[in-house]
């Protein structure tokens, strides 16, 4: 796959996984690389692939969606540009993906922490790990 369709792979799993025939956390694991991952946003960080899902295990996306605005890519990165939509909540987001032997080793995660902090639900969203 190209770091565009990984890109787009990722957060089909990562919205899917708190929804009734949405693809299970495992399937995150097969875009992923398996011993050279980090991510890197607002609420939280990790170095391995196994430790980001199992975060998303223990506290999992649950009703939302994204709709893409621009997908752009170079070599060996892609850069999602989205809404990211949750019941009344809507944020602009940006992923940095860069893939490394067919597989995700960085996700940057970059968007205003604001209107997550004052939802209602913030618990789930301002983990550290």
């Amino acid at each position: 796959m190209s770091p565009r369709e990984l890109a787009l792979r990722y957060l089909d799993i990562f919205v899917g996984t708190g929804s009734a025939g949405g693809a299970p956390l495992e399937a995150m694991l097969d875009v992923l690389h398996p011993t050279d991952f980090r991510f890197e946003g607002p609420f939280a960080a990790f170095d391995s692939a196994a430790a980001y899902v199992q975060a998303l295990r223990d506290d999992p996306p649950l009703n939302c969606s994204y709709e893409p605005i621009a997908v752009l890519e170079q070599r060996d990165e892609a850069c999602v540009v989205y809404d990211f939509v949750r019941d009344e909540l809507r944020a602009k987001m940006s992923q940095l993906v860069r893939v490394r032997d067919g597989r995700i080793c960085h996700l940057l995660l970059i968007f205003d922490s604001a209107p997550f902090v004052e939802a209602p639900d913030r618990k789930t969203l301002s983990k550290k790990s």
